[in-house]
């Protein structure tokens, strides 16, 4: 659960919109969350509660509330409002897998392979 995800949803007018968001572990069940579109920033506490993920976050004046459900592939399926208006909205947070290795091109990895080869021979 604690990680990058990216996000992809319909706000409540039914437009669509791509962003980033940051779930940060506070205890076993309980987190922090922060999503970032553009210049914009919403923060909020979440829980799970098995496969059901739940958080209420801050964005400028308004108050929110989201719930998800937890995929087998880790991604998190939900809906959202915002206090005093009509409508549901949906996303997806789907976790960003880095990989260790991402930033190393194959030519910084040559020698490395080369000086493993070269130990891994008897003599």
């Amino acid at each position: 659960m604690p990680g990058k995800y990216s996000v992809e949803g319909k706000n409540l007018d039914g437009s669509a919109y791509s962003e980033t968001a940051e779930i940060i572990a506070t205890s076993e069940t309980t987190c922090r969350i922060r999503w970032q579109t553009g210049s914009t920033t919403s923060k909020g506490i979440c829980m799970r509660n098995g496969n059901a993920f739940a958080a209420g976050y801050v964005m400028g004046d308004s108050i929110g509330l989201v719930v998800y459900k937890m995929m087998d592939d880790g991604a998190l399926d939900g809906i959202w409002t915002i206090a005093d208006q009509e409508g549901v909205g949906e996303e997806v947070l789907t976790p960003i897998k880095l990989s260790i290795l991402a930033p190393l091109s194959a030519q910084r990895l040559k020698p490395l392979f080369g000086w493993l080869e070269h130990a891994a021979r008897p003599g």
